[in-house]
């Protein structure tokens, strides 16, 4: 999400603001103008303004009538619509102009068009009597005026009334994407268990979008994170369950051989009990110390790393201890495609020393006695690896075992910055570990961490 072109709430309301003003402005427009098309012409097809006109008539000419005034008398005439608040008068004869005062020079509707002036000394002109001269005249009431202001009131008011449904419409967009976010999290937040499956969709470019954001990416973090739990308990549990059963076995194993040595009736018969009961014990007290390391390797334990060193000088002593002590249980080892490149690592001699350990612990169980083991190596750009490769026993036994080795190489590996692979095929029954170091190239750079990769069927 982009923080230099997020559109804030507040301009998106300034935004439906400014939208509802200028339709309301375009609307006021076009309404104003026709409202007084239609008004102007129902006033020339109607009588309303001379029934509106002609109460001001009949007192204008009984005052006319009442004083003698003539066209000579213009003072007076004025005066008369002066005191009645008369907008205006207009006295015509033949549609020529013999008097015309006006109050109000703003009246709205007078000469608003040529048809209108024309119309205001015909059809909107009632006769008076100026001495007995028949003159045309107009008294302008201030009805039409009023009518006007009333219709343009109107298409303010219906204007103004679209301004607010827009500014109103565009809030309640917002107030509709802040529910939506409120019922996504409800949903998660009120179930039974926490459900973090349901996605937050409100998006957008916003301080709420932004906001949902970083609620959906904690909901991810935290979905992940259950999901590595469950991952962890599903494995400690199959660990529980394989570590039961070989600790059973040899526990099994060596009570039958001492209940076997109580019946011997030999020295000798007892000392071979005896000696399958160490070789039993040894088994057990190796297992003991894998579980040991199993369980106090992880991320908080702290290890010091030498280096930067050659691989050669890093690996070799711990490599060429595994080589002969592979020898010296009866395995061949073909070491041909064994390299030591010239590229500086990191190490922890201590690490190294326990991994090529669990190396040969699980060789010694797993592997094809007397069968050849392939040690070889490989360089990248980035890393450099190590691989021990041996046949399986038999079948069963490929699918045997707690895996506590393998963890314990993985644990360790991550520990010292680097990364384990394992590669096992059951129908070739071949199995090999890859140890994979990250080049360190003098930048700080901290190599791959994760758990172990296992490739193969």
């Amino acid at each position: 999400m982009q923080e230099t072109r997020r559109q804030t709430i507040r301009n998106q309301i300034l935004l439906y603001f400014l939208l509802g003003f200028s339709v309301a402005v375009v609307l006021f427009a076009v309404l104003e103008w026709l409202s007084q098309q239609v008004v102007t012409l129902e006033l020339i097809r109607t009588d309303y303004v001379c029934r509106k006109e002609e109460p001001y008539v009949d007192a204008y000419q009984k005052y006319i009538d009442d004083h003698d005034y003539g066209l000579e008398n213009s003072f007076e005439l004025k005066k008369w619509a002066d005191d009645h608040k008369i907008p205006g008068i207009l006295i015509t004869d033949k549609r020529q102009v013999l008097l015309e005062y006006r109050t109000d020079v703003t009246a709205y509707y007078t000469y608003r068009t040529d048809s209108v002036e024309a119309h205001l000394t015909s059809s909107f002109t009632m006769p008076l009597t100026l001495k007995g001269r028949t003159v045309d005249v107009f008294i302008d009431t201030g009805a039409v005026s009023r009518l006007y202001q009333s219709v343009r009131l109107a298409c303010l008011m219906v204007s103004v009334l679209v301004w607010i449904v827009i500014l109103t419409l565009g809030i309640r967009k917002v107030i509709r994407r802040i529910r939506l976010l409120d019922s996504e999290i409800s949903v998660a937040a009120t179930a039974q268990d926490l459900d973090l499956n349901h996605p937050i969709t409100v998006k957008g470019a916003d301080e709420l979008s932004h906001l949902a954001f970083q609620v959906d990416r904690a909901r991810a973090e935290l979905l992940d994170l259950n999901r590595k739990r469950e991952k962890r308990e599903k494995e400690r549990q199959e660990f529980v369950s394989g570590v039961s059963h070989d600790l059973r076995t040899p526990i099994t194993i060596i009570l039958n051989y001492l209940e076997l040595a109580q019946r011997a009736q030999t020295m000798k018969e007892v000392g071979t009990y005896l000696d399958k009961i160490k070789e039993t014990t040894l088994e057990l007290g190796e297992m003991t110390d894998d579980l040991f390391d199993s369980f106090i390797l992880n991320d908080k334990t702290k290890v010091s790393l030498l280096g930067p060193e050659r691989t050669r000088s890093a690996f070799g002593d711990h490599f060429s201890e595994l080589i002969l002590m592979l020898k010296e249980e009866g395995f061949e080892v073909n070491t041909d495609r064994l390299d030591f490149p010239e590229v500086p690592v990191r190490f922890s001699p201590s690490f190294m020393s326990r991994i090529v350990s669990n190396l040969l612990s699980n060789i010694e169980k797993y592997a094809e006695p007397g069968s050849c083991i392939e040690i070889y190596s490989n360089c990248t750009d980035e890393t450099v690896s190590f691989t021990v490769e041996n046949k399986i026993a038999y079948q069963e036994m490929s699918n045997h075992g707690t895996g506590i080795g393998t963890r314990n190489i993985s644990n360790m590996m991550r520990l010292i910055k680097g990364k384990s692979k394992v590669r096992k095929e059951s129908e070739k029954l071949e199995y090999a570990m890859t140890l994979v170091f990250p080049i360190d190239r003098g930048e700080g750079e901290e190599g791959e961490s994760n758990e172990t990769e296992i490739v193969g069927g």
